[in-house]
């Protein structure tokens, strides 16, 4: 599974990047660029190649995508959007 949707999912942790890299450098036999195997989009790959402190601001913004918005608009608090 792609690291980007398991942080979405809650099932990784942005500092772990670092083991999904040794996994495509080590083990990985596709041809999967490291930006497709990340699960990342060429904008967030290109963001956090220039910043790799980047990852946690682009772990916030792939859970925000996630939140459902009502039909009805309501506040959402901060802290559930972290």
């Amino acid at each position: 599974m792609k690291f980007i949707k398991l942080l979405k999912q809650g099932k990784a942790k942005p500092e772990e990047i670092d083991d999904y890299i040794d996994q495509w450098h080590d083990e990985y036999t596709g041809e999967d660029t490291l930006e497709e195997f990340l699960g990342m989009t060429t904008q967030q790959y290109n963001e956090w190649v220039d910043n790799p402190n980047s990852i946690n601001s682009l772990f916030n913004c792939e859970r925000q995508r996630d939140v459902i918005v009502p039909k009805k608009l309501i506040k959402i608090p901060k802290e559930i959007l972290q």
